[in-house]
């Protein structure tokens, strides 16, 4: 198979084709759909069997499906040794006589119904991902117990002869008076919910500070999203892609921006096709994406991201997953604009301080490589600009929230 190779791909796929139970985590853009397909492809060569092999390919979205045809299209061996199933999680697919299973975004193991799934091979089990658990979360246990704790870890400085220079600014847009808003938004909210709310007390602040947060931080926040929109329009001659929490919201931004589309899962396979493809071609130069993009979307052409979403560390790891799959030796100026919008007036000082130098860790680790002197790989496939709204203070809001209750 005449398939270039990255230096640190081989080494990868040989690692899966050792063990019946591996995991390779690895940044995205690191190609591990062809990672997995080589490592199939060598199985199967290995060894002359009398008829083909079963083997199965999980995928969490349609869109990991086809990247997953796509990888294992460039190993034309694989079609002749084996017969390969690729079908979603959401499939329920029994996989109990395939000899082997590739598990993609892996981290979603230990879910319920991918555990159920996955253990019904009794073959070997790869995984890959860009975003395993945590030694200290729950998930931990039972994804080690799926894929085994000897995994084979590609760094981002492995990947760093494809990324891109970048920078960083800081600047914040947002309206006026915000906290005092959503503090009383809060309050009055969970006055009326708690009339017939049934659990916890620090649970019912939490979700209802979230939601506030979410609705009037983002949604609703006027001075931002025409921000956004400036960007938008300031890049109109680029591929812009934006990442928006809501579907409500996506479509708002699709009124406002010339020659734009939202883009979300509930719009329907042919029409979030449709979408997809043309903003490839470049008939529509500004896509606007809700959860869809967290996850395997593969948007080669993209010059610029507008992240509006909310900053949890999960959506900033969303942003580096779709900004990352197709790295390229790009250089040039890219420009990530934090925004933070949130202080509550009853974050104590020292909590404000440790929650911003966490902010700051997640938000350089999710997004670029640091060296001496300043950020100089970052991983995005957007060529000239990025522009992150990253809203991490809800956070320590939502802390003093719950720690307002535990005093009360």
């Amino acid at each position: 198979n005449n398939v270039n190779f990255r230096p640190y791909q081989l080494p990868a796929a040989e690692y899966l084709t050792k063990r019946k139970r591996g995991m390779v985590q690895a940044p995205a853009g690191s190609g591990k759909t062809v990672i997995a397909a080589a490592a199939l492809c060598i199985a199967l060569k290995a060894k002359q069997r009398d008829c083909k092999v079963k083997a199965g390919w999980m995928a969490n979205t349609q869109e990991q499906v086809a990247q997953a045809h796509a990888a294992l299209a460039l190993f034309p061996d694989i079609a002749r040794l084996a017969d390969v199933t690729v079908a979603c999680a959401a499939a329920g697919t029994d996989w109990s006589s395939f000899g082997v299973l590739i598990v993609d975004e892996a981290h979603h193991a230990p879910a319920p119904e991918w555990q159920r799934q996955i253990q019904s091979c009794s073959g070997a089990i790869w995984g890959m991902t860009a975003t395993p658990p945590e030694p200290h979360e729950s998930r931990h246990e039972p994804f080690c117990e799926l894929f085994g704790s000897d995994w084979h870890i590609i760094k981002r400085k492995d990947v760093g002869e494809n990324l891109a220079r970048a920078k960083v600014f800081i600047v914040d847009s947002s309206d006026t008076g915000l906290r005092e808003l959503i503090d009383a938004d809060i309050d009055r909210t969970v006055a009326w919910r708690r009339r017939y709310w049934r659990g916890g007390e620090g649970e019912l602040w939490g979700q209802v500070a979230w939601q506030s947060i979410i609705k009037l931080g983002i949604v609703e926040n006027g001075c931002r999203n025409m921000k956004a929109i400036e960007l938008a329009r300031k890049h109109s001659g680029d591929q812009v892609l934006m990442l928006v929490n809501q579907i409500e919201h996506a479509e708002w931004f699709a009124e406002n921006i010339p020659n734009s589309v939202a883009c979300f899962s509930k719009m329907g396979k042919k029409k979030r096709a449709a979408a997809l493809d043309a903003f490839k071609a470049g008939a529509v130069k500004c896509l606007i994406a809700t959860s869809l993009a967290d996850e395997g979307l593969d948007l080669p052409n993209a010059d610029t991201l507008i992240l509006v979403s909310g900053g949890r560390s999960k959506r900033h790891s969303a942003a580096g997953e779709c900004c990352g799959r197709s790295l390229g030796n790009r250089t040039g100026a890219f420009t990530i604009l934090p925004t933070r919008f949130i202080r509550s007036r009853r974050n104590k000082a020292a909590q404000d301080r440790t929650h911003t130098a966490s902010w700051d860790t997640n938000l350089r680790k999710t997004i670029a490589n640091i060296d001496e002197n300043n950020l100089k790989y970052s991983l995005c496939s957007a060529r000239e600009y990025i522009y992150l709204f990253a809203d991490e203070r809800h956070n320590a809001a939502h802390k003093n929230r719950k720690l307002k209750t535990d005093m009360a």
